[in-house]
């Protein structure tokens, strides 16, 4: 029979059942063995229990099903969270956060602020300080007219001055024709 083979010297009532973690019990040749569940066999006798023990504890892995404090640790694939570790519960400032809500606050408190960016001027401001406050007597878009500043529509002197010089050039022909018929 394969295996590894412990003799174990106690009574047939103090040998557990594969209910109290033996994965198997048989008798062969008049002898009684319990197959534990890390695939040991041991033999039922009677005063070799102690050995049988120690030799479980000595194996190298006697509960390969179950994971060590230490295989668990280098087999998680997060070792820590936010340098804690454990039952993790972290705040806002661990993950370098602000509460809940804090943005919303700033936002309002900004927005209900009389004056929140001091750094530029106001519309009264720039109205006041305005070195001219009005044109012709008008104020916001101002649009000038001619008479606005007391003068003639553009060109109107080019005008009267060509209707002149027509008026003039019309009289000195005038003139030359009374004098020259003796009018």
């Amino acid at each position: 029979m394969a295996g590894t083979w412990v003799h174990l010297e106690t009574t047939a009532a103090a040998v557990p059942t594969p209910a109290a973690g033996y994965a198997a019990e048989f008798t062969e040749g008049g002898v009684r063995y319990l197959k534990l569940s890390s695939g040991a066999v041991v033999q039922v006798g009677e005063p070799a229990a102690a050995a049988a023990v120690s030799g479980h504890e000595g194996e190298a892995d006697p509960h390969p099903q179950y994971t060590t404090p230490s295989e668990a640790a280098v087999a998680a694939p997060v070792q820590s969270v936010a340098g804690k570790t454990g039952v993790v519960t972290l705040t806002p400032a661990d993950a370098g956060a602000d509460p809940a809500g804090t943005a919303a606050t700033a936002v309002s408190d900004h927005e209900a602020a009389p004056d929140p960016h001091s750094q530029y001027t106001t519309v009264a401001e720039a109205s006041a300080a305005a070195p001219v406050q009005s044109v012709a007597g008008k104020t916001g878009v101002v649009t000038l007219v001619p008479a606005d500043a007391g003068a003639d529509p553009a060109g109107s002197a080019a005008a009267a001055l060509t209707s002149a010089q027509a008026y003039a050039d019309d009289y000195a022909k005038r003139l030359y024709l009374t004098a020259a018929l003796g009018i």
